[in-house]
């Protein structure tokens, strides 16, 4: 199984999808993020992207069926979702090991990376 994510960040960066060594996705592709709980009441986030992130993530992960992206927050790879099918998104759910403190901080890091742009 091979790991298409890259783990690494910019200091500048707070929010990352990555693809090999392409950013498919940044900062500047997100509206806002809000902690909410996943089907097992374990702390998740969403990700709501700008028209343009989902755009570009639609295109970026067509063709892509059975590869791995790495979602990579604040400098850690939260989740290393496999591709299906195009990503045809507003909101992107991520269901990491969260605790609800860390869910907290990271949205709160990604909101303020946000209203930055």
């Amino acid at each position: 199984m091979g790991l298409l994510g890259i783990c690494l960040l910019l200091a500048v960066s707070v929010f990352q999808v990555r693809v090999a060594d392409s950013v498919l996705l940044s900062d500047g592709d997100v509206a806002s993020a809000t902690v909410t709980r996943d089907g097992r009441n374990q702390p998740q986030i969403d990700i709501v992207l700008t028209a343009r992130g989902s755009e570009r993530l639609a295109s970026a992960t067509s063709g892509m069926p059975d590869q791995e992206i790495a979602i990579v927050i604040d400098g850690t790879v939260w989740a290393q979702p496999v591709i299906q099918a195009p990503l045809q998104l507003q909101i992107l759910p991520v269901r990491g090991n969260f605790t609800d403190q860390q869910a907290a901080d990271l949205v709160a890091k990604i909101n303020a990376a946000a209203r930055k742009r």
